[in-house]
Formats: C-alpha cells, structure tokens, sequence
C-alpha cells in the first residue's frame, strides 16, 4: 500500500503508524465490547460495582434460570468488605426461566 520511490527509513515509520492504527482500533473495538456488557449489568448494592450474570444449576423450580449476584470472591460480608455482598437478582426480559408478572 506504500508507494515504491520512499526510502526503507520512511517506509518503516509508515509500518509502525499502520501498526499502531491497527492496536488503537483493537483496543477501541474491545473496550467498546465490554462496555455494552457493563452496561447492562446491574450494579450490586455493597460495592456499587458491575455484578455477573450467573445461572441457577441445583435442581429445583428455578434450574436454568439466569439471576445477577455481586462479582466479587467469597469471604465473610459484611466484616470483610473485599468479600461478595449479599446482592442477587434474577434476571428479567426474557432470561431463561423467566416469568413476567403479566403471565402470572
């Protein structure tokens, strides 16, 4: 794509340039992927952070449904304040498993 009368030096900087376009524009395409994903994850009520989508695999009534719990590792909340708060949800609009109010 380079025209053939530049010098291997100023071909080189015009590598570098496209190389670097290229990561600018994967690093943008990546951040803007997770942050639809962020986007639409509730926040959790102890950290006010991104919670995760998780889904119910015990058997039971509620088997395979979708429901959204802090992100944060196991410990012992709310002494340790590092550790998963007691925020759950279950997920809406069209999750597996869900039922609207309207049906009931």
């Amino acid at each position: 794509n380079q025209p053939k009368n530049l010098n291997s030096s100023k071909k080189q900087k015009l590598s570098l340039v496209d190389a670097t376009i290229d990561t600018t524009v994967a690093a943008f395409e990546w951040k803007e992927l997770f942050s639809k994903a962020k986007a639409e994850a509730p926040l959790c009520s102890g950290h006010l952070e991104a919670a995760v989508k998780r889904k119910v695999a015990k058997s039971g009534a509620n088997q395979g449904r979708h429901f959204w719990c802090c992100a944060r590792g196991m410990g012992n909340w709310p002494a340790d304040k590092n550790s998963r708060c007691n925020y759950f949800e279950f997920a809406k609009d069209g999750a597996q498993g869900y039922i609207s109010e309207e049906k009931l």
